[in-house]
């Protein structure tokens, strides 16, 4: 079984990554060759903020999984962030010139899969414990009613790693109090460690599947 779902798997990261080669650089999106400069420079510069806006949120996270105690983290945004506990990612929004191409698919940005990662898909899937990093960056764009423009989302999103040898796995949960949604400006973003327990569905791959609550405030 798990080898089916692997190459499964596979095959969609394959078609994904040659597509994130048209679109995603190393500061995000490519653009028409008629854009102005300046206004290329702003949106590279919101992008870059962006993901790395993202990427410190899951580092501060996963640590806070592994260590427990709780962190505060402060950060601007140039666009609209969300968290979504049905989809245990977290968003970030920006509107930005038209792309030379877009992709409506997640495409992974820091990893080489999307094993176990929410609407997606390799959603019945999850990545390998002590391998995979328990959280992915994912970017996808599609057009607005300006033809102009396109709306880019990057998705910080955590999912599922399982032991493949010995059984079992492992997951980090959102959990958000307050406010979910907030826009451009300043904000902090309060990060807790719950109390873990035993989920009441077994992992992906057989086993118990231990559910570690993060507990987020957003201000």
């Amino acid at each position: 079984m798990f080898f089916k779902k692997q190459k499964k798997a596979q095959t969609g990261v394959i078609a994904y990554l040659i597509v994130a080669g048209i679109i995603v650089f190393t500061t995000g999106i490519a653009y028409n060759w008629g854009s102005p400069m300046l206004e290329k420079s702003t949106a590279d510069s919101n992008i870059y903020l962006a993901q790395n806006t993202l990427k410190k949120i899951g580092v501060e996270i996963t640590k806070i999984a592994t260590n427990g105690g709780q962190s505060n983290i402060d950060f601007d945004i140039k666009g609209d962030f969300k968290i979504d506990e049905k989809t245990n990612s977290i968003y970030y929004l920006l509107e930005i010139p038209a792309t030379m191409a877009s992709s409506k698919e997640w495409i992974p940005i820091s990893a080489s899969n999307m094993w176990g990662v929410y609407d997606t898909p390799e959603s019945d899937t999850a990545g390998r414990l002590g391998v995979d990093e328990p959280c992915v960056l994912l970017a996808r764009s599609t057009q607005t009613g300006d033809n102009d423009k396109y709306a880019v989302t990057f998705r910080l999103a955590f999912r599922e790693l399982d032991d493949f040898v010995a059984g079992g796995g492992t997951k980090i949960q959102l959990e958000i109090t307050g406010n979910k949604i907030t826009s451009s400006g300043s904000h902090s973003l309060l990060i807790k460690k719950g109390e873990p327990y035993t989920s009441q569905i077994e992992s992906v791959y057989g086993g118990d599947l231990i559910i570690v609550p993060i507990q987020l405030i957003l201000n």
